[in-house]
């Protein structure tokens, strides 16, 4: 159960890394590299390693992993309160972050891309992952 919360939460955050932050000005470039062109570039419908190359590195998510201590570190979300018994995550927003459009991001924002990507009619791809044994 535990690996399946990882993984989800995993997909998520990257799911959830389509939010920027709107304090820059400066354009910014992103090169890459690539093997072919990519199916999507929407986390949720992207299947291909191309997509989730670029995916990976052009969304923000609430969290993003520390390489040194291995846990997570502050991303979209500034802190984070875990339930005593490890199921319930409640993140706090920065105030400073939009989406790519200027709008600030809400948690009402946040809690819309969580139902999209669990949206049964519409399955995101990386979630059939959370079915293998």
């Amino acid at each position: 159960m535990k690996y399946k919360v990882i993984i989800l939460l995993s997909f998520l955050i990257i799911w959830l890394t389509s939010c920027s932050n709107n304090e820059h000005k400066e354009k910014i470039i992103f090169r890459t590299t690539a093997e072919s062109e990519p199916d999507s570039l929407d986390p949720q419908l992207a299947t291909s390693a191309q997509s989730y190359r670029i995916i990976v590195n052009i969304f923000s998510g609430l969290t993003t992993k520390n390489t040194q201590t291995g846990g997570y570190k502050p991303g979209l979300a500034k802190s984070w309160d875990i339930s005593e018994d490890g199921l319930v995550y409640t993140m706090h927003l920065r105030e400073d972050i939009f989406w790519s459009d200027g709008v600030p991001i809400t948690a009402e924002g946040i809690r819309k891309s969580y139902l999209r990507v669990l949206n049964k009619k519409q399955v995101h791809n990386m979630l059939i992952l959370l079915n293998q044994q």
